[in-house]
C-alpha cells in the first residue's frame, strides 16, 4: 500500500518533528526547491525525473498549498484563481491527486488542451479511481473535437465503471458526439442492461482501497504515520464523514487516505481510511477509521481504531481474522513538554494504559462490545 509518498513523508517526519525545533516550518518551507518547470509540466519523462529529486520536506508543504488550491476551486468558485497554487503544488511535488484536479479546473475554464495534458499525467502517475479520470479526459478530447481520443477514453472508463448514462445522453457537451457510430456503439456495449448509476459510483469508490490482510495492526509507532494509504478524491466526499460539510463544502484542511478493505459474508464492507490535519506545521493529528458501508454505498457504522492526537495520546488497534478489534488508549508522559522541548533526544518516561475496548465486527456491520480475554488484559 505504501508509494513513493511514504519514503518522502516518513523522512519529513524525522527532518520535521524529531528536530525539537516546530518553529522553524516556515522557514523550511520557504527554502524549498521546486523540482519540476512550468513548461515541463506534461511531460512524463520531465515529472519521473523530478520526481526522484522531490524534497524530503514537499510532499506536506506542497499539500498544504494544494489543499488552498481545492478550497479556491470548490468552495470558492474561482477555477481561475485555483489553477496556480496546483501548479505550485505540482511543481514541488507532482503527484496524481494534483494533476486530476489542475484537470478539472481547466476543463471548467475551458482550457481543454491543458485539461486533456493534466488529465493524462494523472492516469500515467497511477491516480485512483480512474473511472472518473478517464470520462473526464474524454470530455476534453471531445470539446477539442477529437473524436478518437474522445471515444477510446470513454470506452476506458465505462470498462472501469462509470455508469453515469444520463449525463452520457443529457449532458450538451457530448452534442457533436452523441451521434457518432463510436459513441452509440460504446453505450450499446457497456449499457445492455439497467444499471444503477448510485452502486456503480459506490463500486468506483471501494476501487481506491486494496483489500486487507488476513489480519490488520496500527502499533504505537504507526499511529502518528500518515503515509499509509493513497488520497481519497474529494469526488467520493459523501462516503466519508467530515470530508464535506451540510453546505458542500470541501474540508480543506485535512487529507483522507484510503488504507484498506475488508468484504464481510453478507454484503457488507469494511473500509479503513485515515484522516490528517495537514495544515499543523507542528506533529499532525492522525486518526483512522473502520467504517462499514452496506450494499448502496450507505455508510451504516463508524469506529475509531487508532488515532495520535498530541505528545501525550496514542490510541492503537488491531484487527484479527475473526473480525475482533482490540483498541487501546495509551497516556505517555515526556521526560520534557515535546512542544517546547521538541523530540530530538527526550524520552517517554511513563506510559499507562487509560482504556481498552474488545469488539467484535458482525456482520452487519455493527461493532458490538466483548469482554476482554484474560490473556489481553494483563498486557501491559
Amino acid at each position: 500500500m505504501r508509494l513513493f509518498l511514504v519514503a518522502c513523508l516518513a523522512l519529513l517526519f524525522t527532518q520535521c518533528h524529531l528536530s525539537g525545533k516546530p518553529d522553524n516550518a516556515s522557514a523550511r518551507a520557504a527554502a524549498l526547491v521546486e523540482v519540476l518547470a512550468d513548461n515541463n509540466l506534461y511531460l512524463p519523462d520531465s515529472v519521473n525525473a523530478a520526481l526522484k529529486k522531490v524534497d524530503a520536506q514537499a510532499p506536506i508543504q506542497s499539500k498544504k498549498i494544494f489543499l488552498k488550491a481545492v478550497d479556491q476551486f470548490h468552495n470558492k468558485k474561482d477555477a481561475a484563481g485555483s489553477i496556480a497554487l496546483f501548479r505550485k503544488a505540482i511543481r514541488m511535488n507532482p503527484e496524481p491527486k494534483a494533476y486530476y484536479e489542475l484537470g478539472n479546473a481547466l476543463l471548467s475554464i475551458k482550457d481543454y488542451q491543458q485539461s486533456a495534458d493534466a488529465f493524462r499525467l494523472a492516469v500515467k502517475l497511477n491516480f485512483t479511481p480512474l473511472a472518473n479520470c478517464y470520462f473526464n479526459l474524454s470530455t476534453a478530447y471531445c470539446m477539442l473535437g477529437d473524436t478518437v481520443k474522445a471515444i477510446t477514453q470513454l470506452r476506458n472508463a465505462l470498462e472501469e465503471g462509470y455508469a453515469d448514462k444520463t449525463r452520457l445522453t443529457n449532458d450538451s457537451n457530448w452534442d457533436y458526439l452523441r451521434t457518432t457510430p463510436g459513441f452509440l456503439a460504446a453505450i450499446t456495449d457497456y449499457f445492455k442492461g439497467a444499471v444503477n448509476p448510485a452502486q456503480a459510483r459506490y463500486r468506483i469508490f471501494l476501487k481506491v482501497f486494496p483489500e486487507m490482510d488476513s489480519t490488520f495492526t496500527i502499533d504505537r509507532g504507526q499511529a502518528s504515520e500518515y503515509s499509509l494509504g493513497k488520497s481519497i478524491s474529494y469526488d467520493f466526499a459523501d462516503y466519508i464523514p467530515g470530508m464535506e460539510d451540510p453546505q458542500f463544502s470541501r474540508n480543506v484542511s485535512s487529507e483522507y487516505l484510503a488504507i484498506c478493505k475488508r468484504k464481510l459474508s453478507s454484503g457488507y464492507t469494511l473500509v479503513v481510511y485515515t484522516t490528517v490535519v495537514a495544515i499543523s506545521d507542528t506533529l499532525p493529528p492522525v486518526e483512522t477509521n473502520f467504517a462499514v458501508y452496506d450494499s448502496t454505498g450507505k455508510q451504516v457504522s463508524l469506529q475509531l481504531f487508532s488515532s495520535s492526537d498530541g505528545p501525550s495520546k496514542i490510541v492503537t488497534g488491531s484487527f484479527n481474522s475473526k473480525n475482533e478489534l482490540l483498541i487501546t488508549e495509551y497516556h505517555e508522559e515526556w521526560q520534557s513538554d515535546p512542544t517546547t522541548a521538541g523530540y530530538e533526544g527526550n524520552k517517554i518516561v511513563k506510559e499507562t494504559v487509560v482504556e481498552r475496548q474488545f469488539l467484535q465486527l458482525s456482520e452487519r456491520g455493527e461493532f458490538i462490545p466483548k469482554a476482554i480475554p484474560e490473556t489481553v488484559s494483563s498486557r501491559k
